[in-house]
């Protein structure tokens, strides 16, 4: 959310530096200013995990086939 801002303030930076100046951010947060982007990381792993599993069960019948 905060990538695009982070670019402009440091143009010359590279992908790697732009993910330090990130993370040192997120470090600061509060658990409260936190809370929205780790429920949305729940809520991702979730569908990842659904999403997966119904390829799991389709890989698996393709193959007794």
């Amino acid at each position: 959310a905060n990538r695009d801002r982070v670019r402009k303030e440091n143009p010359d930076a590279t992908f790697g530096e732009i993910g330090k100046f990130l993370g040192a951010e997120w470090s600061k947060l509060s658990d409260e200013a936190k809370a929205p982007y780790t429920k949305k990381a729940e809520a991702d792993k979730e569908r990842y995990a659904a999403a997966k599993a119904e390829y799991d069960a389709k890989k698996d019948s393709d193959e007794s086939d």
